[in-house]
């Protein structure tokens, strides 16, 4: 239960940093 709302957040987070990456890469 646990790891699993780890692994989204992770994921989450992954989808923010390449956001970020791609708009400061721009």
């Amino acid at each position: 239960n646990r790891l699993l709302l780890l692994d989204l957040y992770t994921n989450y987070i992954s989808k923010i940093n390449l956001s970020y990456y791609k708009g400061f890469k721009v």
